[in-house]
């Protein structure tokens, strides 16, 4: 219909040419309102016709040379895109939920899981394991600042050392650097398990001992 057909006209670039044909075309239609002139009529809608296919033919023409709208955004969304460094992903990965991390004050430092992390205010609720209890002692609102990541050797499973020696120099190394860090617990655990592996270690016929005697034997 007309009010179609002006539809497609109003959407479409005109070059000099088809401008003119649709000056032309609206002059005729203004000149037939009312009138019975089927011939007029047939031959305006004729030339609309006409003119909405030369309008079709340019949009082809056109879309071929412009870039897809949806390649287009995809485009603009990959320029966008803000790609975290590893120093900010690793940062989130550490402030997360069921994270085991180190509290880490002036004056003591403490192993503990994160339970809550209120972005909002940068603090963390944690949960302090009691070696000698089966509940945790749980703290609200300790401030970012304070979370440090565990050492690796603390998070890997460990490996059999060759030796009972090599195994109890390794824990007490481990343990010194925990004991430098203020985190007297954890330090406390590894050198038990360096002494425990010595005291577990089997005793076989050469090997030299130490023989304590009672004050009562002396």
């Amino acid at each position: 219909g007309k009010h179609t057909s002006f539809g497609e006209v109003g959407r479409q670039p005109l070059d000099q040419q088809l401008a003119t044909d649709l000056s032309r075309l609206l002059y005729d239609l203004a000149g037939l309102d009312g009138s019975d002139e089927d011939a007029k009529w047939s031959a305006a809608c004729e030339k609309c016709q006409e003119i909405v296919q030369a309008l079709n033919l340019g949009e082809s023409e056109a879309s071929e040379e412009l870039p897809s709208l949806g390649a287009q955004i995809s485009a603009e969304a990959d320029a966008n895109k803000v790609e975290l460094s590893p120093a900010k992903a690793e940062d989130e990965a550490l402030l997360s939920c069921g994270r085991c991390v180190r509290v880490a004050r002036a004056d003591r430092a403490r192993r503990a899981m994160i339970s809550f992390v209120d972005e909002d205010a940068k603090t963390v609720d944690v949960l302090y394991p009691q070696p000698s209890s089966k509940q945790e002692e749980e703290e609200e609102g300790v401030p970012i600042k304070y979370i440090q990541a565990l050492e690796d050797f603390e998070l890997s499973a460990g490996q059999a050392e060759e030796s009972v020696f090599k195994f109890g120099s390794a824990a007490k190394e481990k343990g010194n650097q925990l004991f430098k860090m203020k985190d007297f617990e954890a330090a406390a655990e590894l050198y038990s398990s360096g002494i425990s592996k010595f005291a577990s270690r089997s005793i076989q016929r050469g090997d030299e001992v130490l023989v304590r005697q009672a004050d009562s034997e002396s």
